[in-house]
């Protein structure tokens, strides 16, 4: 009887780090499938994503053929460029560990780190040639000067991999339009009334 709670206990254990993202929160899927949208947006790169305006968030899944990092960005304008993009870098370590980065991309170099990290809920794994990181973020903006608030409608998204985990220069990189959160539409129901008026002469 011992040894059947020992292995329960180990069981549990194992259950309560599966579920367990690498920053410690709720481990966000990494299955499009429970995404509400997704969007192919190059041929080695799809987005699948959530939002959820009441909780101020933006669940985000991204699927790269990559054998390095992958980058997703939330561009400054319509432009598509790198420069002024609200980043998050990622990649898989050797152990398998996900790492999940929040940057601004301020020039034509490597991004630095946010004092300030917005994303949570962090997961990711590499399938053979195909990296998967997850993350919530804010969809406003938490940091004026290094985040990009992401508005209803159209949002202008660059995207990035790299031949390897070192943050150098990336191999393939794109921009797409891509809508996260569609406005709210409200229908308003009219009821016309008719009277009749009936004369006796």
């Amino acid at each position: 009887m011992a040894r059947s709670g020992t292995v329960a206990a180990v069981a549990v254990t194992v259950v309560l780090l599966v579920l367990l993202s690498a920053d410690g929160g709720a481990a966000q899927s990494l299955t499009a499938a429970n995404y509400a949208e997704t969007q192919q947006v190059a041929s080695w790169y799809t987005v699948s994503w959530t939002c959820d305006p009441t909780q101020n968030t933006l669940a985000v899944l991204i699927e790269a053929d990559s054998p390095g990092y992958v980058g997703f960005g939330i561009a400054a304008s319509s432009s598509g460029l790198m420069t002024g993009s609200d980043v998050v870098l990622s990649w898989i370590e050797p152990n398998g560990t996900a790492v999940v980065t929040d940057r601004y991309a301020s020039g034509r170099f490597t991004p630095p780190v946010d004092s300030q990290q917005d994303v949570s809920n962090t997961a990711g794994e590499r399938d053979a040639g195909m990296v998967r990181i997850a993350f919530t973020r804010p969809l406003d903006a938490s940091e004026v000067s290094t985040d990009n608030p992401i508005a209803f409608g159209d949002t202008t998204i660059v995207f990035s991999r790299g031949a390897s985990n070192s943050l150098v220069r990336h191999t393939d990189t794109g921009s797409a339009t891509v809508a996260f959160c569609e406005p709210t539409t409200t229908t308003l129901s009219t009821t016309t009334t008719t009277t009749t008026t009936t004369t006796t002469t």
